[in-house]
């Protein structure tokens, strides 16, 4: 259980990541639907989607299930696991938050 006792439908944690890849701030989101960043952060992790193959995507968490890490047909160690869905998810993030700095200047 959280620390505040809240529990979130699996539903809601995925609207808020598509809220986030769809450009919202994560300080946006963590005010607007009372959830703490570092929870959102999480979310982030579990339910966003890395490209397994041309062809093929799946959530983190689904990703982490399996026993043989491959990303574009290439294993992975665990350190180049890890160092490559943190790159993306700040990667992702700074791409967003300049493409909407000329769209919303008050971000």
């Amino acid at each position: 259980m959280s620390q505040n006792g809240i529990r979130y439908s699996e539903e809601f944690k995925q609207q808020i990541v598509d809220f986030y890849q769809a450009g919202s701030s994560v300080t946006y989101l963590s005010l607007e639907y009372s959830a703490v960043n570092v929870t959102i952060y999480k979310w982030m992790k579990e339910l966003s989607n890395v490209k397994v193959s041309d062809t093929k995507t799946m959530s983190v968490k689904e990703y982490e299930k399996t026993d043989c890490k491959t990303i574009n047909g290439k294993k992975t160690n665990s350190e180049e696991y890890a160092f490559l869905i943190i790159y993306s998810l700040f990667y992702y993030n700074s791409i967003h938050r300049h493409s909407n700095l000329y769209q919303n200047p008050e971000n």
